[in-house]
C-alpha cells in the first residue's frame, strides 16, 4: 500500500482512501484503489498522526480484530463534513450504540462473500465524481482580480 502525506495530498488532490482492518479481500481491494490512481492507506498510525483528516473515503473490515474501535476513535475526531465509509463484513459481536449510528452512515456495506473487482470500480466511481470546492463561492464585488482598464485608441 501506498503511504499517505496529508500534505501530498492536499497539493495534487489525489483520492485518498484510508483502510482499517486486515483481510485478504481488504489487501486486494487496497491494491486494486492504488492501482487506478488512488493513495491508499492505513486508517490508523503508529505515530498517531492524524492521517485520514484529508481521506476521501474510509473502508472498514468489520470483521477483523480493532478494526472497528479504530473507525469508531477516528470518526468522533473527525469534522463535517465526512469522508464517504464503506465496510466489508459483518462485526464479530454485538456493537454499541455509537458504533450503529457510525455504521448506519456506510453509504454501503458489503457482505461476504465479496466481488473484489466490482467493489473496486463502485468506489473508483463515487471517488471520480466531481467534489465540490471548500471554498464560498465568491460574488461579482468579491472578484479576487481587478477588471481590465479601458485602453486609450491613441498612439502614445
Amino acid at each position: 500500500m501506498k503511504s499517505v502525506r496529508p500534505d501530498d495530498a492536499a497539493v495534487s488532490r489525489e483520492l485518498v482512501v484510508m483502510v482499517s482492518g486486515r483481510s485478504i479481500e481488504l489487501n486486494a481491494l487496497a491494491q486494486r484503489l492504488g492501482a487506478a490512481g488512488a493513495n491508499v492507506g492505513p486508517l490508523g498510525d503508529a505515530a498517531g498522526a492524524e492521517p485520514a483528516a484529508t481521506a476521501d473515503f474510509v473502508i472498514c473490515d468489520l470483521a477483523s480484530d480493532g478494526a472497528l474501535p479504530m473507525l469508531e476513535e477516528y470518526w468522533s475526531s473527525v469534522a463535517e463534513p465526512r469522508p464517504g465509509l464503506v465496510t466489508l463484513g459483518s462485526p464479530p459481536g454485538e456493537l454499541s450504540e455509537r458504533q450503529a449510528q457510525i455504521l448506519a452512515q456506510a453509504r454501503q456495506r458489503y457482505r461476504r462473500p465479496l466481488d473484489v473487482q466490482s467493489i473496486s470500480e463502485e468506489i473508483l466511481g463515487v471517488l471520480r465524481q466531481p467534489r465540490a470546492s471548500g471554498r464560498p463561492p465568491m460574488s461579482a464585488g468579491e472578484l479576487p482580480y481587478t477588471p481590465p482598464k479601458a485602453r486609450s485608441s491613441r498612439a502614445p
